[in-house]
């Protein structure tokens, strides 16, 4: 089996939700989490930022995965309070600094 199979894998949240996912963002931050751990997921994330806040469906997208992930890692606390760490940290951002037409978007689209 390929170790880096999970980098394809589509979360099944975004299929039970309907959502789908244009970006790269889940298998960025699996591979930063399963290779890197903590540092791994800091590094995926300080490097996803730019693009992230630059864009409202990326943006999007990535508040998305970092919120997916803190439950997809509920069982590894030091993993699931990063991300969750990280998702509020972006949230409070995205509504502090975007459009309210952006934000019409994002709000629309992670509810």
């Amino acid at each position: 089996m390929n170790p880096l199979a999970f980098y394809t894998e589509i979360p099944s949240i975004a299929v039970d939700t309907g959502k789908e996912l244009t970006g790269t963002w889940w298998g960025d931050f699996r591979v930063g989490a399963e290779l890197g751990g903590l540092r791994g997921i800091r590094d995926t994330y300080e490097r996803g930022l730019e693009l992230a806040r630059t864009d409202k469906v990326l943006g999007t997208e990535f508040s998305l995965v970092l919120n997916w992930l803190s439950w997809y890692y509920e069982k590894d606390e030091k993993k699931c309070r990063l991300f969750a760490g990280l998702w509020h940290e972006f949230d409070n951002w995205v509504l502090d600094n975007w459009s309210e037409e952006w934000k019409d978007y994002y709000l629309r689209e992670i509810d």
